[in-house]
């Protein structure tokens, strides 16, 4: 096998945010999770190392990360909409004059 071979067969180097993340897990957009960093597979004798498990369990990680912003946003959001519905009902009581200027000196 000559070096031209041997630079083809070798893994890509990420050399990009986003060639990092592409080899992170990815939502299919059926709920599950693709398998990430499958180089790890054709390295030889990988089932013979602790390669397979530790990827797996960056898999597990990254798939709680997912899990957690996903459920970061819905509480943003509902965070959001009691914010609007406090100041509404704070205009139901005070002026629109008197909302404003403390909004102002609050800064």
């Amino acid at each position: 096998m000559n070096s031209q071979q041997i630079q083809s067969k070798a893994p890509a180097q990420a050399s990009s945010r986003a060639e990092v993340e592409k080899q992170k897990t990815t939502n299919k957009g059926d709920g599950t999770m693709e398998k990430i960093m499958t180089w790890v597979d054709e390295l030889p004798g990988a089932a013979s190392t602790d390669f397979p498990a530790k990827r797996d369990e960056i898999a597990k990680m990254m798939d709680e990360a997912a899990e957690l912003t996903r459920k970061a946003d819905e509480l943003r959001g509902r965070a959001y909409f009691a914010a609007c519905s406090l100041e509404g009902e704070a205009r139901g009581v005070f002026t629109f004059e008197q909302v404003e200027q403390a909004k102002q000196r609050a800064g």
